[in-house]
């Protein structure tokens, strides 16, 4: 687990794309994520064309959601 190398780290939230969780659920990634002392925040983050990569808008939303929420 990343808090095993390293244990100073703080983290507040672990952002995760829906589609990527979708197969297995999201409750070992809020278990992970809580372990850290974070939040999950779930979100449609992919490019619609269905390649491996983030749609920059979705992703500014989805990091303007969790900043503004700060």
């Amino acid at each position: 687990m990343l808090a095993d190398h390293a244990p100073g780290l703080a983290v507040d939230v672990v952002l995760a794309d829906r589609q990527s969780t979708a197969d297995t659920g999201t409750a070992e990634l809020e278990k992970a994520a809580g372990l850290l002392g974070a939040r999950l925040v779930v979100r449609r983050m992919a490019m619609r064309d269905g390649t491996a990569r983030h749609d920059p808008a979705r992703l500014a939303r989805a990091y303007a959601e969790i900043f503004e929420g700060e």
